[in-house]
This record gives structure tokens, C-alpha cells and sequence, in this order.
């Protein structure tokens, strides 16, 4: 019975990141203007494309069935290439967003794919949380465990309303949700990745907004 609610999970995990995709591409495909030419139009043919085939290649780890490919991934360019791709999303929902990155960032071992994923789904809780905007701040940065071995530590701080203090603690479990509409499934999905990568999702909240932040072995 387990596997069954387990593959359920899985399969609306992978549901609620075609989603994101979709609303980015429909985001995307707005902005494309009747005329637009020049380098706005290269910019965002480019970004429509990047979600393409970022959907082609989940298709093809469902259809395959198995765990995708790991490389030695570079977090800086996948996080300027994801701050790239979110920026029109956010400027919509009126969130101003920095991002702040070292130039001595290590690589680190995994999935570029499911790392963005993993990414993007707090990036998209952090901006359906803003309802009236607001702004978020990313960074990354070195650190270590608790045993001393090293980390990369990323981190999504907003200033939202926080979440309740009543489900605070399982907030990150499947079909947990502070939305209206939505799944419960953009946090339990990117802690599942980061522990598929060996790493750890912490996450705190409080009037100031919430914080969450990826430890990943470096």
C-alpha cells in the first residue's frame, strides 16, 4: 500500500512541476508581442524553448522509469539561468528579487534537471505566498553539516505572511498546503530531490516571511 501512495505522490509531484512550467510558458508567450524584434525577442524565444525542453526531459525520466543521470552540476549558472527564466514571472506578480551569489561557489554532485525543479517550486511558493508582492532574496554560499563534511547552502527568503505555526512542522509533507487551490506539493517534492541528493531542506517562518534553505553535499 505504501508504494501505491508513494507512486500517487510521485506522479502529482510530476504534475505540479508541468504545471509550473506551463504558467511560465504562458507567461513567456505573452510577452511576445505582435513585432517584437531585437534582442527581447531572442531573450525570450530562448527561455521559451529552455521550458520546452526542460518538460521534453521530464517525460522522458517517467518514461523511462528510473533515476535521472548525475553530474558535476555548476549552482551558479543554474541559478542565474533559473533567475533568467523566473524574472518575468516574478516582475508580473510584482515580487522584486535579488539574487546573490559568491564567486567561489563549488560544484556539486547531482541532477541539473530536478535540481531546478527543486528550486523553482520554492521560488513559485515564495511568489504565490506574496499575493500583494513583495520581495525575495536568494543566496548561496559555503558551509558544513553538523559532522563537519561540506556543504552548499541556497536559500529563499521572503517576506510573505509566514506560515501558521500550527503546520509549520509538516509543512513539507504531501498535500499540506496554506493555498486555497493548491497541491501541497512544491516543498514535499523539492525535499524529496535534496534528500535524493544526500542533502537536507530546512525551513523556518514567521511574521517576518518564511525562510528555506537547501543543504546540499559539496
Amino acid at each position: 500500500m505504501s508504494d501505491v501512495v508513494g507512486g500517487a505522490v510521485e506522479a502529482f509531484g510530476v504534475v505540479h512541476s508541468l504545471k509550473n512550467h506551463i504558467s511560465s510558458l504562458r507567461v513567456l508567450i505573452g510577452l511576445i508581442e505582435p513585432g517584437l524584434s531585437g534582442s527581447d525577442y531572442e531573450k525570450y524565444h530562448r527561455l521559451i524553448k529552455r521550458e520546452l525542453e526542460d518538460i521534453s526531459q521530464l517525460m522522458l525520466c517517467i518514461q523511462n522509469g528510473r533515476d535521472p543521470d548525475r553530474q558535476q552540476v555548476n549552482l551558479k549558472d543554474l541559478l542565474k539561468d533559473l533567475y533568467a527564466l523566473m524574472a518575468p514571472r516574478s516582475q508580473l506578480a510584482g515580487v522584486d528579487t535579488e539574487l546573490e551569489l559568491p564567486g567561489d561557489l563549488p560544484e556539486i554532485p547531482g541532477n541539473l534537471l530536478f535540481l531546478a525543479e527543486a528550486f523553482r517550486n520554492v521560488w513559485e511558493n515564495a511568489i504565490e505566498a506574496m499575493e500583494q508582492g513583495g520581495k525575495l532574496k536568494i543566496t548561496a554560499g559555503k558551509s558544513q553539516d553538523t559532522e563537519g563534511r561540506p556543504v552548499v547552502e541556497v536559500t529563499f527568503k521572503d517576506n510573505g505572511p509566514g506560515i501558521p505555526q500550527a503546520i509549520l512542522s509538516c509543512i513539507a509533507t504531501p498535500f499540506v498546503t496554506t493555498k486555497q487551490h493548491g497541491m501541497g506539493l512544491g516543498l514535499s517534492t523539492a525535499r524529496s530531490i535534496v534528500g535524493k541528493h544526500g542533502g537536507e531542506l530546512a525551513i523556518s517562518s514567521g511574521p517576518w516571511g518564511t525562510s528555506v534553505t537547501f543543504r546540499l553535499p559539496a
